[in-house]
């Protein structure tokens, strides 16, 4: 049935999840806030015919893991390979639409199906909006705002962005106004290790700003700050490290 981000609350085990649209990039994004609503999961990126050799292999009865498959451009085709497990309680599964032409009547089956949640995905503000309300909710009108100029001006991966601005919604909820100004300013001019040097400011002040200290906020601080000194570390050594990664590298909650 069909349903919108923003109104997403909860990840039911046995229940499809279906993005279907011509904007691609929500994708991997979707997947990570899935995994972490979820939890402890078995991940997978696949194809069709590997999601059915992977549901073909779980014979243990006792495993009560859940399994994610992750699979991008389903068609029409598909369907009736996929039908036969996507409903079993271990499994939930990620699509996206493929082709337009080619994906009408697996779209239809999953706005249509009450057992599924079938999510637009457009190239427009209306979805991004919803978007920016299920990865980050809770912020300002003004900041999702912000949040959709920046996402319209940059072609940077969504996981990664996402990444990025929850890291700093968990040291402190200013820095996050401050990245997303920013970001549309200097901050993309910069050189990697003046990139890290102001991140480490940024890091370091919260840290000393904070009305509280230990506890969780101070750990994701400190980690923070000796990730980006040990990437400044390893520029100074000759290793080449693209800016979307120094961006990224405190957050140590789920791999990048």
């Amino acid at each position: 049935m069909k349903s919108d981000f923003k109104n997403l609350k909860e990840i039911k085990r046995g229940q499809p999840l279906f993005l279907y649209g011509n904007f691609k990039r929500t994708f991997n994004a979707f997947c990570d806030f899935v995994f972490d609503k979820l939890g402890e999961c078995e991940r997978h990126f696949c194809t069709v015919t590997e999601a059915l050799k992977i549901a073909n292999s779980q014979c243990d009865l006792f495993d009560s893991r859940t399994i994610c498959l992750c699979i991008q451009n389903v068609e029409d085709n598909h369907l009736t390979k996929l039908q036969s497990i996507l409903y079993e309680p271990q499994y939930v599964f990620i699509m996206n639409s493929g082709d337009y032409m080619k994906s009408k009547k697996v779209t239809q089956y999953f706005t249509d199906d009450p057992k599924s949640l079938a999510l637009p995905s457009f190239k427009n503000d209306l979805t991004l909006s919803s978007f920016c309300r299920m990865m980050l909710p809770g912020q300002t009108t003004q900041l999702y705002a912000q949040l959709i100029d920046l996402i319209n001006k940059t072609d940077e991966d969504l996981s990664s962005l996402f990444r990025k601005m929850q890291l700093l919604l968990d040291v402190n909820s200013q820095l996050l106004n401050e990245y997303v100004t920013y970001k549309q300013s200097f901050l993309s001019d910069l050189a990697p290790i003046g990139l890290i040097r102001y991140l480490l400011q940024v890091v370091i002040r919260s840290k000393y700003m904070s009305k509280t200290t230990g506890g969780e906020t101070s750990k994701i601080t400190a980690t923070a700050i000796n990730d980006l000194i040990d990437c400044e570390t390893q520029i100074k050594f000759g290793n080449d490290i693209p800016k979307s990664f120094i961006e990224t590298y405190g957050n140590k909650k789920q791999p990048i």
